[in-house]
Order: C-alpha cells, then sequence, then structure tokens
C-alpha cells in the first residue's frame, strides 16, 4: 500500500507523463540525436530504418553518453535541492518533476538510436509531413512504451506482428497516424507512475530526513539521482535493444532488410 507521500510523487509522475508530449522542454527532434548519430557512424542516418545499417556498438557508446548526461544533470539538481530547510515533499516533487522530465527525454534519445522511435517501417515522407506538435502527439504511445518497459510493465512490445501486415498492405501511414486511444495513454503512465513513485519515495526517505543536514542532504539527494536514472536509463537501453532485434527481423520479413 504506498505511503501518503508515494501517493504525491505517484499523482506528479503521471501528471508529468500525459502532459509531457506537448511540452517543448520535455521533446527531443530525432534528427538532433541522428546527426550525433551519423557524425559518430561516419555514415549519414536520417530515418529510423538507417541505424539498422549501424554497428551497434557504435550506439551503445552514444546511448551509454546519453544515460551519462541525465546522471550528471539530476545528480546537479540532487546537490542543489539538497540542502537544507524545512521543504521536504514540496521540494521532492520538483525533484521528480525534473525526474520526469530527464526520463521522457532520454526514452526518445535511446529510442531514436536504436531505431524504434518513431517506427522504422513509417516512410520518411510520411513523417516529414508531420508538425511537430502533430509528431509529438503521434509517438507518445511509444515513449510510453519505453518508459514502461524500462520500468518493468509487463506485456508490452512496440514491434507487433500486426505492424508487418500494415507494411505489406502498404497502410504504413496508419501506423503513424491512428488514433490512440486516452484510456490506453492513461493506463500506461498510470502503470509507470505506480512502480517509480513507489521505487522513488522509498529511495528519497532518507533524502528527506537527511535535509536537516544541508551537505549531507545534497550529497544523499544527488546519489539517490544518479543511481535512480542510471538504473532505469539501462534497463530502457535493455529493453529497447530487445524491441530493435523484433524489428529487424520484420524489417527483414517485410524486404526493408536484406
Amino acid at each position: 500500500m504506498p505511503t501518503e507521500n508515494a501517493n504525491v510523487v505517484i499523482k506528479v509522475i503521471e501528471d508529468g507523463l500525459l502532459n509531457a508530449y506537448k511540452l517543448p522542454l520535455y521533446q527531443v527532434e530525432p534528427f538532433e540525436v541522428w546527426g550525433k548519430l551519423s557524425r559518430a557512424a561516419k555514415s549519414l542516418v536520417s530515418h529510423s530504418i538507417d541505424t539498422y545499417g549501424i554497428h551497434e556498438g557504435i550506439i551503445d557508446d552514444l546511448a551509454q553518453h546519453y544515460i551519462d548526461g541525465a546522471q550528471k544533470h539530476l545528480a546537479m539538481i540532487g546537490m542543489t535541492g539538497g540542502v537544507g530547510g524545512p521543504v521536504g515533499i514540496a521540494t521532492m516533487v520538483l525533484d521528480i518533476e525534473e525526474y520526469v522530465r530527464v526520463l521522457y527525454r532520454l526514452a526518445q534519445e535511446l529510442g531514436y538510436l536504436y531505431g524504434v522511435l518513431p517506427s522504422p517501417l513509417v516512410p520518411k515522407e510520411e513523417i516529414a509531413t508531420l508538425s511537430s506538435e502533430d509528431y509529438m502527439y503521434t509517438i507518445r504511445e511509444d515513449i510510453l512504451k519505453i518508459i514502461a518497459l524500462g520500468s518493468g510493465v509487463g506485456g508490452i512490445s512496440l514491434a507487433i506482428r500486426e505492424v508487418a501486415k500494415q507494411i505489406a498492405q502498404k497502410e504504413a501511414k496508419e501506423i503513424l497516424r491512428k488514433k490512440i486511444s486516452d484510456k490506453v495513454i492513461t493506463q500506461l503512465a498510470k502503470q509507470i507512475a505506480k512502480i517509480l513513485g513507489v521505487k522513488l519515495t522509498k529511495k528519497t526517505i532518507s533524502k528527506t530526513i537527511l535535509r536537516i543536514v544541508p551537505i549531507v542532504g545534497g550529497i544523499v539527494s544527488a546519489g539517490i539521482n544518479y543511481y535512480a536514472i542510471g538504473e532505469l536509463g539501462r534497463s530502457m537501453q535493455n529493453a529497447i535493444k530487445r524491441e530493435r532485434e523484433k524489428y529487424r527481423q520484420i524489417l527483414k520479413e517485410t524486404g526493408h532488410l536484406y
């Protein structure tokens, strides 16, 4: 049974995940990530499917760079927020809001790197027809699925076999433009929020207590933030790599890869 503090954190995470797709600071453009991958691999990457021709070791190295960046950022936030005073749950909520923002961005960065976001089955021309706002709206389910997979939510996959059938029937554009039920999105957000909310609340108990000692409190806060995002980042990375292999098989079966 979640504690009162856990319920507050769960609600903050849920609201953050539900609204993230329309908030600029939560958004990552795919070409920003693909540009870095192109330079690292010395090969042009301008679409998800292009990543399947890149050596995975190069992708792994860049993924670690993004995970490290997320860890360092949240560690700094933890050090700043850990400085004493009777702030308790209010400061913890601010930390969690930033955690959700960094997590949402990291899910996009890793998804773009490994070619599962957006679906490699959707033609580049179709993606180009969408406005930035519409694009973020259409991929929000997959972003939440990436976070859910990393969080340990079961029964979820990005690379669904039915997608291959749509491609074979030349209905690829429907994958990107499909109407996503708000009920599905809300359920995903609730599942993720419950798992992460309880975990983060347990990890922040000592942080909140130790705020009475400013320096130590900051160190504990930074450490918790650092390991929390690092652990989840690596879990998302592993889950995405499994989805990548499922997509690779579908791409081969449909003649998109040889």
